[in-house]
């Protein structure tokens, strides 16, 4: 083996040691556990609340027997093999990952289209057509108080044409929205939350039976604060795929 190929694995080593000494660092703190507790033992714990560690969870646990070979290699002065350079970008980027979670704002800032619960449903139905937006914000006296939806919009006009009357486009939002199956299809979360912390909401929510249209992004995540920006089912994939 010559120097430069000694180096390159030493340098990868380290790298990988750095990488797996932060990350053990992290969920020491997170879960203020005591310094015998392993870190494979604080890998499935924190699985069990943190949406990034139980993706990644059975690679730590793999990793975490790595890098006990690695100790003790240098222990031994021996040098039998080395992480692969994959292994070590992984291990760096869950590092800074868990460190520094990317914050929704200013990724998913947007302008927030909202309506008035007053509003005509022919009016705020053509602009969602032409915006292809699949929900808006409802808002009455300045607080956010409902989400409508395209599926509730649906179940209105079945509903009208049932009792075989015509429909009313100048009926206003606010008697659409009774027609919506899903009485906990938004939620609120304030602007200092992160991609982790979205993902874990959309989870929570779905285990109490809770399908989430949208994620309402505020200041302090309160209805009376105008939204930054909003998550909706089609920027899941996007998320995951940032873990």
């Amino acid at each position: 083996m010559t120097n430069e190929q000694t180096d390159l694995m030493d340098n990868l080593t380290f790298r990988f040691l750095s990488a797996y000494n932060q990350i053990d660092e992290l969920l020491r703190s997170q879960q203020n556990a005591a310094d015998n507790i392993t870190f494979s033992n604080l890998v499935r714990t924190g699985a069990k609340s943190n949406r990034l560690i139980k993706k990644h969870k059975f690679a730590l646990l793999e990793f975490s027997k790595l890098r006990n070979f690695l100790v003790h290699r240098y222990d031994q002065k021996l040098i039998l093999a080395s992480p692969t350079s994959q292994s070590v970008e992984r291990m760096e980027k869950l590092a800074n990952s868990l460190a520094s979670p990317e914050k929704l704002i200013p990724k998913y800032s947007d302008n927030v289209v909202m309506c008035a619960a007053t509003d005509p449903i022919g009016k705020i139905a053509q602009l969602m057509r032409e915006k292809k937006y699949s929900q808006v914000p409802v808002v009455r006296d300045g607080i956010i108080i409902d989400l409508l939806t395209a599926h509730t919009i649906a179940m209105w006009l079945a509903a009208t044409l049932s009792k075989e009357t015509e429909f009313n486009v100048e009926q206003p939002v606010a008697d659409v929205l009774p027609f919506s199956e899903d009485k906990h299809s938004f939620i609120f979360i304030n602007r200092n939350a992160n991609i982790i912390d979205a993902l874990s909401l959309i989870e929570k929510e779905y285990k109490k039976g809770n399908l989430l249209q949208a994620i309402l992004v505020t200041e302090h995540g309160k209805p009376s604060e105008k939204p930054m920006g909003i998550l909706t089912l089609s920027d899941l994939p996007a998320l995951r795929a940032e873990l």
